[in-house]
């Protein structure tokens, strides 16, 4: 990949209009839309068929007015506008799309949009950056207690709930600062059949897209799922029907504020597995921001109390 980026940054890469260029007598319209000559920019970002591919992207919203003469001109450009990880996997993709670019070219099998984006980002998993390598996060709370953050650190507790073998998923999760003090949570039904691994990780990306507002400063993530712990912090072998999921989680904008990924038991994740239980029994989707019922505060300080 880093010689790909290389020949991208210098032009060098074989784009139509480049071999016309050295003299290869071709057709320099682009394969892939039929309409524009294909220029290296035009074949890795600005091409229609290529856009599918960049939509799927959550900085996509950030970046998708970049213009430029070049492709250098466009990673200067994208640079400016992302985080660092953002931009590595900008990059990750740029190497997919020209991965898939050839392969049409020598009439071999081509992936489409989500398809290619698991193919990239499981070859290539981000890692988790922060104030804490992933070397030095601890996948499981030992302590009997709660484990409160680092001052001006924020959790996040997730959990899912299901039937087996019936309809429908409950997620929930809830926000709490070091102290405790719940910042928002969220209860999501989905009307889906899959499995619990699936329902976990389902959980935790639903929570990375709730994020508060409020919440500037790093964050852990808390689970009761052990396969999903080790998944996210060893890239371990997850289920292959799990890896989207997982890879969602690993390229989310604010995954990279997470210092933490824990596995937690189930009498410490009482807050979101209550919102997870409500949501499936009773089909409910609903986020809270600024007042929590009853029910959730109770759970949310009794955990609270066994780490005091």
């Amino acid at each position: 990949m880093k010689l790909f980026g290389w020949k991208m940054c210098r032009n060098w890469l074989p784009a139509k209009t480049n071999l016309v260029h050295r003299g290869m007598k071709i057709n320099p319209i682009c394969t892939n839309c039929g309409r524009f000559d294909e220029t290296l920019s035009h074949a890795l970002w600005n091409c229609e068929k290529v856009k599918k591919v960049w939509k799927l992207m959550p900085s996509y919203n950030i970046i998708k007015d970049s213009r430029g003469n070049s492709m250098m001109d466009l990673l200067v450009e994208f640079k400016h506008k992302l985080a660092k990880e953002e931009f590595e996997d900008v990059v990750k993709v740029l190497w997919a799309i020209w991965e898939n670019r050839n392969r049409q070219w020598t009439n071999q099998h081509i992936m489409n949009g989500a398809r290619l984006l698991d193919w990239v980002f499981n070859s290539y998993p981000r890692e988790i950056h922060g104030q804490e390598n992933l070397t030095k996060m601890h996948p499981a709370a030992e302590k009997n207690q709660w484990q409160i953050p680092p001052v001006v650190t924020y959790c996040v507790h997730c959990d899912a709930a299901l039937k087996p073998n019936q309809e429908g998923v409950g997620i929930g999760y809830v926000w709490q600062d070091w102290k405790g003090n719940i910042l928002s949570a969220g209860m999501k039904y989905q009307p889906i059949f899959c499995n619990v691994n699936i329902a976990e990780a389902q959980a935790v990306a639903a929570a990375l897209n709730d994020k508060p507002k409020s919440v500037h400063h790093p964050f852990e993530i808390r689970t009761d799922s052990k396969l999903l712990v080790d998944a996210i912090v060893h890239n371990g072998n997850s289920l292959d029907d799990m890896k989207p999921v997982v890879n969602q989680i690993k390229r989310h904008p604010n995954f990279s504020q997470c210092t933490k990924f824990n596995h937690v038991k189930r009498d410490h994740n009482l807050g979101a597995h209550s919102l997870a239980k409500r949501s499936l029994d009773k089909k409910l989707t609903h986020s809270f921001y600024n007042s929590f019922p009853d029910w959730l505060t109770i759970v949310c300080k009794a955990n609270l109390s066994h780490s005091l």
